[in-house]
């Protein structure tokens, strides 16, 4: 690709991802860009996909009427599942459901989620047994700094919300500037933990073999 369809490309991506969520915001729902599309407009490379996470109380037809005329899924993980051993939960967000969509020719991909209970972000890695319902429901962050928190490499904490501004944090800026790949482990469940180190961190390294590798026992949360 020349530089000019190159910066075309990456036009597209964010004037697609601005209007579903400029869409999805109007109906009310909880709705943000985050990881990996951000971090390669940041190196001036268009994204491989649009992780788009969003509010689990919306409804599958919600999702069709954000993208509109034309778009056509091409994969569902399943319905309110979704698969533990490539999209591992956390102690700061549960996911309930992925959904991947094509449209216009870019992939979207739906991450159906809501910030972890404290029943789940004190028990994740513990609880045998649920008490019996209705468990609280006390969410222990926010919707956005809930996604933040959740993804594990610093080089990807970036977010865009529904008003397109770029929401940087010191862990991202300081990866992107640094060219380093920096791990948290403190919001990590230990299933989150072995899963980052077997495929996620290896993967990062796969795009950045000049990044240096860090691992951080703390986090921005």
């Amino acid at each position: 690709m020349t530089n000019s369809e190159i910066q075309e490309k990456i036009a597209t991506q964010k004037e697609i991802t601005l209007r579903i969520l400029e869409y999805l915001n109007l109906l009310g729902i909880d709705c943000c860009l985050a990881g990996g599309a951000i971090r390669n407009w940041y190196y001036g490379t268009p994204a491989n996909d649009l992780d788009i996470y969003v509010s689990s109380y919306m409804s599958k037809s919600k999702l069709s009427d954000a993208l509109g005329v034309g778009a056509s899924k091409i994969k569902e993980v399943g319905e309110c599942v979704f698969d533990p051993k490539k999209y591992p939960n956390s102690p700061v967000l549960d996911i309930s459901e992925i959904v991947d969509y094509k449209y216009e020719g870019q992939t979207i991909q739906f991450i159906v989620c809501e910030p972890a209970s404290k029943v789940t972000a004190t028990k994740l890695d513990t609880i045998k047994e649920l008490p019996p319902l209705p468990l609280p429901k006390s969410a222990v962050l926010g919707f956005k700094d809930a996604v933040r928190a959740h993804i594990c490499t610093g080089i990807n904490k970036s977010l865009i919300g529904p008003d397109g501004t770029v929401e940087y944090c010191k862990e991202s800026l300081k990866d992107l500037e640094e060219n380093t790949i920096t791990v948290y482990t403190e919001k990590m469940s230990t299933h989150q933990h072995r899963l980052t180190l077997t495929n996620h961190l290896p993967k990062m390294i796969r795009y950045y073999p000049d990044h240096k590798v860090k691992i951080e026992t703390g986090g921005p949360f």
